[in-house]
């Protein structure tokens, strides 16, 4: 399970949010009787405006995406003013950035940056209260924004330069496969879990001090991404005790500055942001975390159990490549090969895999139809008079009652392969509704056995052109 981090929000700064209204008096949106008009968007603050705390980054003070921008990092100040936010990630696209960046947990009150990417509007945008900013339920609006953590650039450690002239350790994001950072000397130790590799959310220097890589003095850290384990053992060394934890979705090891680190690929977590291509290694005996999809799956998703679920690769692991692609409107989830995903709506980026050196998955063209664009069979309604669904698997628990037509209560997957629609390993299906029978008799045809039943008041059969 992932430790969630919880971030005090000022009782104050609730009072001020629910007071603030210079976002509505800019002319944003308008909102009279349950409408709205949208007028041109506010252009982003220069730095130094938009809260009362210094921006350290050199990026843009964050206000709203601007125009013609898909791809937008920004800096939301400390005591950062809030304002309005429509909907819960995505958000519409003229969202106040700062305010939907702490609703969504990527900041505090004291600020941070934010990196965020345009996704296709949707027809609804729901309300909700998170790390204590409440945010407005809209209707349709033409644009989206997700938000993401703002990452740094890697820097590199030059042949005679100075650990000085590295960025001090902060975080190690989500996303992140490599970090050169400093730790200042007298640096405050905090916690971290495990004895090497870390959880990925560790104080980078104290694992740098636990691991001997520096001293007390400080020094330059390269830190690099490791998977996630299901034990982290606690330990003590160089006068640092960690602590123990469980599962956890992503590590970190950490080496000298300038070392090179461990040489080689990066074992493989998900597609870091602004990347449309990673070659990595699925490690023996992994362990895989959560996925969205069938293939492609979202681009959040664990490549290692992409892989696996793809029947790119087995729990032995082995060298895979995974590749950006468009987003789709559906993830349906699925069974397959040991691999459960879930399903998810909208996402604005997919990712597939291959062997590293094999064939590459492709989109469907468009106007090709995804399979995975289809929902599961398991949501039919039972008064659909046509629905098209995914059978990602057969299982043995669903009832069928009828020899083709069956009851309209029956299992659907079950009823397909008892009727020759499908194979054992599934497959689409056009489920068609017909009048019910006075009786329904059983049988047992490809390996599912149906029941009988008296009269029901509708049927189903399958449409095999």
């Amino acid at each position: 399970m992932v430790r969630t981090r919880f971030w005090a929000v000022l009782v104050a700064a609730l009072l001020v949010a629910q007071a603030w209204t210079p976002a509505l008096a800019q002319g944003k949106r308008i909102k009279e009787g349950g409408g709205g008009s949208v007028t041109a968007p506010v252009t982003p603050s220069t730095p130094g405006g938009g809260g009362s705390g210094a921006v350290v980054s050199g990026l843009p003070v964050c206000d709203r995406m601007p125009d013609g921008v898909d791809d937008f990092a920004c800096e939301c100040p400390a005591g950062f003013a809030p304002g309005t936010v429509w909907g819960s990630d995505p958000y519409t696209a003229d969202s106040d950035i700062c305010t939907a960046a702490q609703h969504k947990g990527l900041i505090s009150p004291d600020g941070g940056l934010v990196r965020l990417i345009r996704a296709p509007g949707r027809s609804g945008y729901p309300g909700s209260f998170a790390n204590g900013v409440e945010t407005q339920s809209w209707g349709s609006y033409d644009s989206s924004v997700y938000l993401f953590p703002g990452k740094p650039a890697v820097a590199e450690v030059q042949p005679g330069g100075s650990f000085s002239d590295l960025p001090e350790c902060g975080s190690f994001e989500a996303g992140m496969y490599e970090l050169n950072c400093s730790c200042p000397a007298g640096f405050t130790k905090t916690t971290i879990w495990g004895s090497g590799p870390y959880t990925g959310d560790s104080d980078i220097c104290t694992v740098a001090l636990h691991a001997g890589i520096i001293g007390p003095g400080g020094g330059g850290v390269l830190v690099e991404y490791a998977r996630g384990q299901d034990d982290y053992p606690a330990s003590t060394a160089h006068g640092v005790r960690s602590d123990s934890w469980g599962s956890y979705n992503r590590s970190m090891r950490v080496y000298p500055a300038g070392s090179g680190g461990s040489g080689g690929l990066p074992e493989c977590g998900v597609l870091g942001d602004g990347m449309d291509e990673l070659s990595c290694v699925c490690p023996s005996g992994f362990v895989p975390f959560d996925i969205w999809g069938s293939g492609p799956y979202t681009a959040d998703s664990d490549i290692c159990a992409a892989a696996q679920h793809s029947g790119v690769i087995g729990p032995g692991g082995g060298t895979v490549t995974a590749f950006r692609r468009p987003g789709l409107d559906a993830y349906p989830e699925s069974i397959a090969n040991g691999i459960r995903s879930t399903s998810w709506g909208g996402y604005y980026s997919s990712v597939v895999v291959a062997l590293a050196g094999g064939i590459v998955p492709e989109m469907p063209a468009p106007g090709r139809r995804l399979s995975g664009a289809l929902p599961d069979c398991d949501s039919r309604p039972e008064d659909a008079e046509r629905f098209e669904c995914v059978c990602s698997g057969i299982d043995d628990f669903g009832g069928v009652w009828g020899s083709d037509p069956y009851s309209a209560d029956s299992d659907t997957c079950r009823a397909a392969r008892h009727a020759g629609v499908i194979g054992p390993n599934g497959g689409e299906v056009t489920v068609l509704r017909l009048q019910g029978l006075e009786s329904y008799s059983s049988s047992t045809v490809n390996g599912v056995e149906t029941s009988s039943w008296g009269s029901y008041s509708a049927s189903i059969t399958f449409d095999r052109n």
